[in-house]
């Protein structure tokens, strides 16, 4: 028999909007001390909970791709910034949808998202990392 793993606890199903807050802080503190799968267990049952939230599926797409699943990542980013275009991290989002696509083996995506961060003005690190990654492939490739 499958033992339920249910992080919301019974009573506080129906008003999972109401302590959105609450549960998404307990996912990112789980997440913090290591315990990646429960955070992310919990992220995707709030994401059932409350899937226009689009907070839910930006932390649930960079913890699935923190742990290596880019392809499953790549959706919820995709989400989230359906549901709000003015997201607050939607310059970080671009660089993890560049991120994950260059990962998993799509150049072309990944360089429409590259392009796309660039158009907020920020110099980061990590979209220079990404930047060299891909025009070193570019190279390679010609």
């Amino acid at each position: 028999m499958r033992r339920s793993t249910s992080y919301l606890p019974r009573a506080n199903r129906s008003n999972a909007r109401s302590q959105r807050p609450a549960l998404l802080s307990r996912a990112l503190r789980l997440a913090q001390a290591g315990n990646r799968r429960a955070a992310i267990d919990l992220l995707r049952e709030l994401s059932k909970q409350t899937p226009t939230d689009a907070l839910v599926w930006f932390h649930l797409g960079a913890l699935l791709d923190a742990g290596g699943k880019m392809r499953q990542a790549i959706p919820c980013y995709l989400r989230a910034l359906r549901l709000n275009p003015r997201h607050p991290q939607h310059y970080e989002m671009c660089l993890y949808l560049c991120s994950s696509y260059r990962k998993t083996g799509r150049p072309l995506a990944a360089r429409r998202w590259l392009k796309k961060a660039e158009t907020f003005g920020h110099d980061t690190a990590l979209q220079r990392r990404l930047q060299r990654l891909l025009n070193r492939r570019q190279r390679l490739q010609d």
